[in-house]
């Protein structure tokens, strides 16, 4: 300017003072304290649940009501364990059914081997009889024995007789021809020996020849009386030996059959065992079953603390399967404070745990203060979808119950402050997309 030659330096000592007035200005601290949204939520749900399966019949519970441990939560229907029970039973029945046959079937395998027993003593004791017939002096043997004794001392006598008779037949004969004789030498017509008197003498040999032949007709039925006697004792004696021969394999059989019988009844026994201990353990499992039933029926609080849970009423009449969960029940004594705060007001690693938190309630804005336990490693899309949340949450107390669970308050993190440049910059970037 022609007019006021030094007025470009003015003007541009001006815009010099303004932009130090604004650098001054950006450089002034002010506060950042990123602002988020909160809920209380439980803290360690407990979940209820069946502990067998069944169809839930009756709910004794309310939303929000205080339970204790014990405290009944809901009835259920229990088809499933009726027909494990009802299995069982038959299952019992069986085994008992099974005992009771194997009693009655060991009480006669006892008898059997009782009767195998003495039959094989029979035997043997028959067969140690025979034996000793077959080999000894029986009475049938020895009364044999003494018959041919008697019948051998009549031989004996007979052919002392013949003996002696031959002798006599033999003076007879010589008598006898010296008669004949002394008729043939004679001198006169007249026989020296009456004829009566030879035939006397001849008669005389005739007799002793005629007894003769009967004493040796008598000694050879008596040797053939004798030769009965020892045939009829071997013959005993073969068929003692036949009969102990038999009565051995007859002692065999006994002995095979008694150990049949026996084999048969350590296998009853041991049949008897296993059934015995099947029908313990078939015993316990129905008790067991029973007692499921009686305390599974009836679905009991684990816990102390309150119902969590809104719809659980919609479950009535469903099949609930095991450890299903039915309700929640949680502690109120403390309550999880769940924070969402936008990510462009993290940028500054603001959020982290042990951070100071500002809560405030908007019922009646009171305020309590406390501190970050933990922040979730991933953001999170907010209900739009248009931007990402940061988690982050802190353990409130509420021994008081002064708050409820689901309620909602505002949360502020008091963070150190910054330039005013720097906040400036997170403001513009939550606004403008860069």
């Amino acid at each position: 300017n022609s007019e006021d030659p030094f007025g470009w330096v003015k003007q541009s000592l001006k815009i010099g003072a303004v932009c130090v007035a604004i650098g001054a200005i950006s450089l002034i601290p002010v506060g950042n304290n990123p602002q988020g949204s909160g809920s209380f939520k439980a803290k360690n749900p407990v979940n209820i649940y069946p502990e067998i399966t069944g169809k839930i019949r009756e709910i004794f519970i309310q939303h929000d009501q205080l339970v204790t441990v014990g405290s009944p939560i809901a009835r259920l229907e229990t088809p499933d364990i009726e027909e494990q029970i009802f299995s069982e039973q038959r299952r019992l029945q069986d085994y008992e059914r099974q005992l009771n046959q194997l009693k009655s079937q060991s009480f006669l395998l006892q008898a059997r081997e009782l009767e195998a027993q003495q039959a094989t003593q029979n035997s043997a004791m028959e067969t140690e009889i025979l034996n000793q017939r077959a080999i000894g002096q029986s009475a049938e043997i020895t009364r044999l024995n003494h018959q041919k004794s008697a019948i051998t001392h009549r031989i004996q006598t007979l052919e002392g007789e013949v003996i002696y008779l031959q002798g006599e037949r033999t003076r007879a004969l010589e008598q006898l021809a010296d008669y004949r004789k002394a008729n043939q030498d004679g001198l006169s017509v007249v026989s020296v020996v009456p004829r009566n008197l030879i035939r006397d003498q001849e008669s005389k040999v005739s007799n002793f020849e005629n007894l003769i032949r009967t004493k040796i007709g008598q000694i050879k039925e008596l040797g053939d009386e004798l030769n009965g006697k020892d045939a009829e004792i071997l013959a005993l004696r073969n068929n003692w030996h036949e009969d102990a021969i038999r009565t051995e394999g007859q002692t065999r059989q006994s002995q095979a059959a008694e150990m049949t019988v026996r084999q048969q009844f350590y296998g009853n026994q041991q049949e008897f065992m296993d059934l015995t201990q099947a029908i313990q353990i078939s015993k316990e499992k129905l008790a067991e079953l029973e007692q499921r039933r009686e305390e599974g029926q009836i679905v009991r609080s684990t816990s102390n603390g309150r119902i969590v849970t809104n719809n659980f009423h919609e479950l009535l009449g469903r099949r609930m399967q095991e450890h299903e969960p039915i309700v929640q029940i949680t502690q109120t004594q403390s309550l999880d404070l769940v924070i969402e705060i936008a990510q462009v007001d993290t940028s500054e690693d603001l959020v982290n745990p042990g951070a100071k938190i500002e809560i405030t309630f908007p019922e009646d804005k009171s305020k309590i203060y406390d501190t970050i336990d933990s922040v979730d490693p991933e953001f999170k899309d907010d209900p739009t979808g248009q931007k990402r949340l940061k988690i982050a949450r802190a353990t409130i107390d509420n021994s008081d119950e002064r708050f409820s669970l689901n309620q909602q308050v505002s949360v502020r993190i008091i963070g150190e402050k910054m330039p005013l440049y720097r906040k400036a910059w997170l403001e513009i970037r939550k606004h403008v997309p860069l």
